[in-house]
């Protein structure tokens, strides 16, 4: 079998732009499709923690907004799996933690935990 001599030819980028071409990841976060999934998210974030502290809707507005350019500064193609637990994070460090509810089969829901490392001289 010979080796295709057009492929060995051609340089390493226009090989690579070759194969992203036909196989690329649409990036849905700069459409209107994806600024829409991420505006209902915000709104549902924005009910949720309304729910639990319904005087703060500002304050819950302006951290879902700042961690939202985090989160879209972090994951450019898929903001909307990192803004939830951005989110919870930042609500968390000021106190603003949600109550999760038991569930009837007594799991408890996906939570995200910050975790510091180990001291390295104890």
């Amino acid at each position: 079998m010979q080796p295709n001599y057009s492929t060995l030819t051609e340089s390493g980028e226009a090989y690579l732009e070759k194969i992203l071409g036909t196989n690329s990841i649409p990036n849905c976060a700069g459409t209107v499709e994806g600024f829409g999934a991420i505006s209902k998210l915000k709104d549902r974030l924005q009910k949720r923690y309304e729910g639990a502290y319904p005087g703060l809707a500002g304050i819950i507005s302006y951290v879902i907004d700042q961690e939202e350019v985090n989160a879209r500064n972090l994951s450019p193609l898929f903001p909307h799996l990192v803004l939830p637990g951005l989110v919870e994070i930042h609500m968390d460090r000021v106190g603003l933690e949600l109550q999760w509810e038991q569930t009837p089969l007594g799991s408890a829901p996906f939570r995200f935990i910050e975790q510091s490392p180990p001291p390295v001289f104890a």
